[in-house]
């Protein structure tokens, strides 16, 4: 099989691939180094071009953040009145019906057949619907129609903190997506910027290096090792200077055992 090129392979997208806080890094520094040097017309222009590219990605990078915490809130609303069902309010619903019929009696176990079991186990709908099933069973009870009004308020807690949550993680798949778009659309025109800087210092293409995050760039993912080794061979793969903190994972695709 041919490999693929080498050069047209986008080294800021694969970079960035499953780290926005590093896509952030490596446009922040792209699009700072071309303000700094917008004394040149050349640069200016790519600036003009790559700068509101640069502030959709922030943008949508800092929305996302946004959606997520407001996500984790509203969730941590939601958990709390599922650990409040768990005791507190099961043991207020129990006590109350054992007031007026014991426990033990065909009517209390008739309300709470399974115990406290389905207020505290299975689903977050399952729970949930285990309080609508109690509220159903209290109507045929006139006796009990003060806690029925209680156990009915709880529920409407509970369903209005669940199609919260609903909203906010659909919120975030959202954002999630926006964020994604922002990101390609940021390494590609980067990567675009890659080519024309080349172009333009094509006498000493080095230079384009100062208009770009190296250290970031390669600490993204290595590209495939698309090629065969025989047996018994050594093979150079890669050189690459890691942080000392770094973790390497390296997948081998083939059925040889590889002896790094």
């Amino acid at each position: 099989m041919e490999r693929e090129w080498l050069y047209l392979i986008n080294p800021i997208l694969t970079a960035t691939t499953g780290s926005n806080i590093l896509g952030i890094r490596i446009s922040n520094a792209h699009n700072g180094r071309l303000a700094n040097n917008e004394d040149n017309p050349f640069i200016a222009s790519l600036h003009a071009t790559y700068n509101p590219i640069h502030k959709a990605y922030t943008d949508a990078f800092s929305f996302h953040k946004h959606k997520v915490g407001l996500q984790i809130s509203i969730t941590k609303t939601f958990i709390l009145l599922l650990e409040k069902l768990s005791f507190e309010k099961i043991n207020a619903f129990d006590a109350s019906i054992a007031v007026v019929h014991h426990k033990g009696s065909s009517k209390y176990i008739a309300l709470l057949s399974k115990g406290h079991y389905p207020f505290q186990q299975g689903t977050q709908e399952e729970r949930i619907a285990a309080v609508e099933a109690l509220s159903i069973g209290l109507s045929e009870y006139e006796e009990l129609g003060a806690l029925k009004e209680t156990v009915d308020a709880f529920i409407l807690e509970l369903r209005i903190a669940d199609t919260a949550q609903k909203a906010a993680f659909n919120a975030v798949v959202l954002a999630a997506n926006a964020l994604e778009l922002a990101r390609v659309a940021m390494a590609e025109e980067q990567y675009s910027n890659l080519g024309k800087l080349m172009s333009h210092f094509k006498t000493n293409p080095k230079l384009a290096a100062a208009y770009f995050d190296l250290q970031a760039i390669r600490r993204g993912k290595q590209i495939l090792f698309q090629k065969n080794i025989n047996k018994n061979s050594t093979k150079f793969i890669v050189k690459r200077t890691m942080d000392a903190n770094a973790e390497l994972t390296l997948s081998n695709s083939g059925n040889s055992v590889l002896f790094i």
